[in-house]
C-alpha cells in the first residue's frame, strides 16, 4: 500500500479509505458479504479458501436466457426444473416465472426451427431413418451418415408410410434432400415412404437390429437351456427318494423327463448358436483370414439359408429372428457391393491390389480384436489373427513403414464409410429419450431446439471430434451456438440495471 501511494503520490490513508468505498459499493451491488472469506481446515491439516471469490459475471436478462435455453437441452431438464435452478445458480433476482422461461424457450425454438429450414442438404449422400415413441406418438427422425447431421426430428400422429412420404418430399422440396441410399430397420411404412420420396432409392438393411434380433434369442435360449439342466439336477436330487415305492417311481419319472427335456433345450441353443456364428462371420467385412470382401451373392444367400434353418429350430424366438434374416439378407448384403466399388477406386493409391487386401484384412482384424466379445478361445483367436495380419501387411509393404502408412491412410477411411448400420441414429434416441421422459410429452418446439443443439454443438470425442455436425455439412465453423442462434454473450461492461 506506501508503495502504492507513492506511484499515485496520495496519501496512504485515502487510499485506505478509497478501499473501504469500493469494498462498500461491491456489497451492495453484488449481494455479498462483506466478511472476510471463511478458512476452513482440511484433514491434512492444511487450509483452504472456501468462499474466495473467483471471478464476477454480468447477469444480464440475455445471460440468463443463454442459461435458460443450455439449461433445456443440455441437460434433461423441466420448465420447473430451470425455474428453480436460476434462484440457486444467480439468487432471488433471477426468480423468473414458469411462463416467462416458457416464453423464452418458445421463442428460442422457432428460431431454431427457422435456422435449420435455410440449411442447404443436396450434399448428402446417405442417411440413416428411424421412429421412436413417446406417449405413443411416433419422433421421425433423420440423419446424414457422414457428418451425423440430424435433419429431422418430428413428432407425427403415425408412422405410416404417408407420414414418412410428406416429411421427406418437404425437405427435397424446400432444401434440396436427395439421398442415394439409406439404411433402415424393418419398417414396412418407413421403407414404402422412403421409396414414394425417393424413387429407386437404395434401401440397405440395419445390421444393428439384425444382430439385435439373432442375439436376443440366442440368449433367451441360453437361458432355457440352463433353467432346464438346473431342473434335472434338481430331480435327480429327489431320485430314489420317497415316502414309499410309488413316490420313489414318480420321482424317477420326473427326472428322466427332465433329463430328456434337458437334452433337447441343450440341443437347441446348440443347434441356434452354430447358426448365429455363422451369420456373424457372414456380417463380417472379409472371409476368414483373408483380406477379400465377401461377395454380395454369398451373403445373400448365405444369410438366408441360415434364416431357414433358424426357423427349423422350435420356439416362436428362434422363428422370429430367423425370418427377420431370411426376409432381410438382401438389403444387408447391398453395402458390399458399394464398398468394393470404393476399394477398387483407391488401390493405386493405397499401393495396389494386394496392399489393399492387407490393409483391409488388418481393419476386419482391429475390429475383431476390439470386440472382446464371446469365450476365451475365440478372443485368443482373435487377437492372434491380429498379430498375423499387421505381419502380414509388413509383408506386402516389403517392410517398408511409409508404404504401410499409406495404405492403411487410403483403406481405413473407404472401410469406415461402409454404411451398413444404423448405430448412429440408435445413438440420437438414447439421448433424446431421457429428455422425453423428464419432459413427460413431446412437443414439436422442443425438438427444433434439440435438432438445433444437436447439430450445432462442438463434439469432444470420436474421430470427429472438434467440430460440429453443421460444421462438416456446410464447411462454416460455428464459435458459439447460442449466439448463432442471435443470445450473444453479455458485454463485459454491462451497465448496472440500478
Amino acid at each position: 500500500m506506501s508503495e502504492l501511494a507513492r506511484e499515485v503520490d496520495v496519501d496512504r490513508r485515502r487510499l485506505y479509505e478509497v478501499r473501504e468505498e469500493a469494498r462498500e459499493a461491491l456489497v451492495g451491488r453484488f449481494d455479498i458479504s462483506g466478511e472476510e472469506p471463511q478458512v476452513v481446515e482440511d484433514e491434512a491439516g492444511g487450509y483452504r479458501t472456501e468462499d474466495k471469490v473467483l471471478f464476477y459475471l454480468p447477469v444480464t436478462v440475455g445471460y440468463l436466457k443463454r442459461a435458460i435455453i443450455a439449461l433445456r437441452v443440455v441437460t434433461p431438464a423441466s420448465i420447473r426444473d430451470i425455474v428453480a435452478l436460476l434462484v440457486i445458480l444467480f439468487g432471488q433476482s433471477a426468480a423468473w416465472s414458469f411462463g416467462k422461461v416458457q416464453a423464452v424457450l418458445t421463442e428460442a425454438g422457432e428460431r431454431a426451427e427457422q435456422f435449420s429450414r435455410g440449411v442447404e442438404l443436396s450434399s448428402i449422400q446417405g442417411f440413416v431413418a428411424d421412429e421412436m415413441f413417446s406417449q405413443n406418438r411416433p419422433v421421425l427422425a433423420g440423419l446424414d451418415i457422414e457428418t451425423q447431421y440430424l435433419f429431422l426430428a418430428q413428432v407425427r400422429e403415425s408412422r405410416t408410410g404417408e407420414e414418412w412420404k410428406a416429411v421427406l418430399q418437404k425437405l427435397q422440396l424446400d432444401q434440396h434432400l436427395n439421398p442415394k441410399r439409406v439404411v433402415k430397420d424393418a419398417g414396412t411404412g418407413l421403407a414404402s415412404g422412403i421409396e414414394a420420396a425417393f424413387p429407386g432409392i437404395e434401401q440397405r438393411d440395419d445390421m444393428f437390429h439384425a444382430v439385435l434380433k439373432f442375439g436376443k434369442a440366442r440368449f433367451y435360449l441360453e437361458r432355457r437351456a440352463l433353467g432346464a439342466i438346473s431342473n434335472e439336477y434338481e430331480c435327480e436330487e429327489k431320485r430314489g427318494k420317497g415316502a414309499d415305492e410309488a413316490a420313489r417311481r414318480r420321482a424317477g419319472q420326473e427326472w428322466r423327463e427332465a433329463k430328456d427335456h434337458a437334452a433337447r433345450a441343450i440341443d437347441r441353443f446348440d443347434a441356434f448358436e452354430k447358426l448365429c456364428i455363422e451369420a456373424e462371420q457372414l456380417l463380417k467385412l472379409t472371409q476368414p483370414h483373408t483380406g477379400d470382401l465377401y461377395l454380395a451373392e454369398e451373403v445373400s444367400s448365405g444369410l438366408k439359408r441360415i434364416g431357414l434353418a433358424m426357423m427349423e429350430i422350435r420356439g416362436d424366438h428362434a422363428r422370429n429372428a430367423g425370418r427377420y434374416l431370411k426376409n432381410r439378407a438382401p438389403g444387408l448384403a447391398l453395402h458390399l457391393q458399394a464398398l468394393r466399388q470404393e476399394l477398387l477406386k483407391v488401390a493405386e493409391a493405397a499401393g495396389g491390389e494386394a496392399l489393399t487386401r492387407a490393409a483391409t484384412r488388418l481393419y476386419q482384424a482391429v475390429l475383431d480384436a476390439k470386440s472382446k466379445t464371446g469365450p476365451e478361445p475365440r478372443r485368443q483367436a482373435a487377437t492372434e489373427e491380429l498379430r498375423v495380419a499387421i505381419r502380414n501387411l509388413a509383408t506386402e509393404a516389403d517392410g517398408n513403414p511409409q508404404r504401410v502408412q499409406q495404405a492403411m491412410k487410403v483403406v481405413f477411411p473407404v472401410l469406415d464409410r461402409r454404411e451398413r448400420a444404423s448405430s448412429a441414429i440408435e445413438n440420437f434416441n438414447s439421448v433424446l429419450r431421457p429428455y422425453l421422459v423428464v419432459h413427460k410429452n413431446v412437443e414439436q418446439n422442443f425438438l427444433n431446439l434439440f435438432q438445433y443443439y444437436w447439430n450445432m454443438r462442438t463434439r469432444e470425442w470420436g474421430r470427429r471430434k472438434g467440430t460440429s455436425a453443421y460444421e462438416q455439412l456446410t464447411d462454416a465453423r460455428v464459435a458459439d451456438w447460442l449466439e448463432t442462434l442471435g443470445y450473444p454473450r453479455p458485454m463485459a461492461n454491462a451497465p448496472s440495471a440500478n
